[in-house]
Formats: C-alpha cells, sequence, structure tokens
C-alpha cells in the first residue's frame, strides 16, 4: 500500500465502462420508434423515414427558420447553392405546380383536429366555484343587488374582501353554472 507522502492511494477508473454503458444507451434509443401522439400524424409516420423526411413529406416544416428565410451572410450563402441539372429542373415543373404537388391533406387534417380541440374545451371550460363562495355571492345579490360598496361593508363580508374583489367573485358566480340554475337569474332580468 502507497503511502499518503508518496501520492497517495490510485483511484480506479470507470472510464470505459461509463463509455461503453452511454454507448449502448445511445444505441438503444436511436432504435426505439417514435412516440406520435398526434393520431393524423401516426397514421402517416413512415418508421423507414427519418424525423425530417417525415415532417416534409407530411407538407410541415422540419425547421421553420429556412421557411421564414433569416439573413445568411452572402459567403455561406453561395456555399451552400446547388447546382442543379437543367433536365430535372424541367421535370419538376413550374414554381407553382412544385407547390401544388404539397401534401397538404395532412395538414388541413391536423388544422382541423386542432380547431375542433380548441372549441370542446371552450365548451368544456366552466367556473367551478366553493359552497362557501355560492352561499355568499348569493346572500350578497339578494341583499344589495349589485351595490359592491355596500356588500364590502356589510358585516358578513368577514374576509374583508373589496368592491372590486367581490365584483370579480360575483363575476365568476355568474358564469357558473349554479348561478345559471339558481332563481337569482330571473331576480335580475
Amino acid at each position: 500500500m502507497r503511502s499518503v507522502k508518496h501520492g497517495g492511494k490510485k483511484a480506479y477508473k470507470h472510464r470505459n465502462a461509463k463509455s461503453a454503458s452511454r454507448k449502448d444507451n445511445k444505441r438503444f434509443k436511436k432504435r426505439q420508434k417514435a412516440t406520435v401522439q398526434n393520431k393524423i400524424l401516426e397514421e402517416n409516420w413512415s418508421d423507414r423515414k427519418t424525423v425530417q423526411q417525415n415532417i416534409q413529406d407530411m407538407g410541415l416544416a422540419y425547421d421553420p427558420n429556412k421557411l421564414i428565410g433569416l439573413s445568411i451572410s452572402q459567403n455561406a450563402v453561395e456555399n451552400e447553392m446547388e447546382v442543379e441539372d437543367l433536365s430535372v429542373a424541367r421535370a419538376a415543373g413550374s414554381v407553382g405546380r412544385q407547390k401544388r404537388n404539397i401534401p397538404g391533406k395532412i395538414v388541413d387534417q391536423i388544422e382541423s383536429a386542432a380547431e375542433n380541440a380548441t372549441k370542446e374545451q371552450q365548451q368544456k371550460s366552466e367556473h367551478r366555484i366553493s359552497k362557501d363562495d355560492v352561499k355568499f355571492c348569493s346572500r350578497m345579490i339578494e341583499k344589495h343587488g349589485l351595490n359592491y360598496k355596500a356588500m364590502a361593508r356589510d358585516s358578513e363580508n368577514i374576509w374583508q374582501h373589496s368592491p372590486k374583489q367581490i365584483q370579480r367573485k360575483i363575476k365568476a358566480f355568474k358564469k357558473s353554472s349554479v348561478f345559471k340554475n339558481t332563481e337569482l337569474v330571473e331576480m335580475e332580468t
């Protein structure tokens, strides 16, 4: 055993074992199938293509910066320019025809699904109010109508809410389904 004076105990290094396990993990992750949350994307997804190819085949932009066309230095643009054969360019057709051939059906389906989801969420969103707040708001409306200053001075306002706070509470109460079921609706109209 080495003494402390002469460099101490040598630490055993696990570097090789760690790097081998990291390589295995990377290899495993690459082989995993892509998890696609959207049904429309899942139906049109091909496991044989890369993510970028799948997205471009669906008519979506993989890199939004390229789509927008951020300013790049002129030298970089000249280096990236590709020279195509004239016959290949003519076979592809005009720019307008190429744009029409982009598969827009998938994009339209995704947009319609998103619109339907937002409509459903808007319909489902309901203002929920606690039982105590329901009692408080209904009593205050019965006693004072819509006089929020009088509600703030009322002895039943044990939380000492300001007129503006009470106004917000009553506004939320009016949006709730509880208010629509009570007789207070008839009193207001």
